[in-house]
């Protein structure tokens, strides 16, 4: 958890300095930014994890875990660069991913409990099921 602290601030912290200083964004766009990608890294991640389980991403042409990041990406800026103009500039995002990657940290923090219950509800309905 401390990891995950400690990345969410230093990403969030490098976001708003690479923003500001070399980009010229507003500030409060650049707070939007990270809340809108914590948001969709937490959506993303659940999503990468249910197609994961149900194996609806098996016909990729990439094997391993490689499937599973390239979905998780493709996910993340699917619900991220939409909202933002400024991140439709390809050297925008190409230099504003590595600090919003790792503000990320904040929507690990909150994923652990939301997993934690679906995969409880999981278990209770495959008991009902058996009974």
């Amino acid at each position: 958890m401390k990891a995950a602290i400690l990345n969410g601030v230093l990403g969030s912290v490098l976001t708003l300095f690479i923003g500001q200083r070399y980009l010229g964004l507003s500030t409060s766009e650049l707070v939007l930014m990270l809340g809108v990608a914590n948001l969709s890294g937490l959506i993303s991640l659940l999503l990468t994890l249910q197609i994961q389980r149900t194996q609806l991403y098996i016909r990729l042409p990439v094997v391993g875990f490689i499937k599973g990041w390239s979905v998780l990406l493709a996910l993340f800026l699917i619900f991220l660069v939409p909202f933002f103009e400024s991140l439709r500039d390809i050297k925008t995002l190409a230099v504003l991913l590595l600090p919003l990657g790792m503000s990320l940290g904040f929507s690990i923090i909150v994923f652990g409990p939301i997993q934690d219950f679906l995969v409880r509800y999981r278990y209770q309905q495959e008991k009902l099921r058996k009974k």
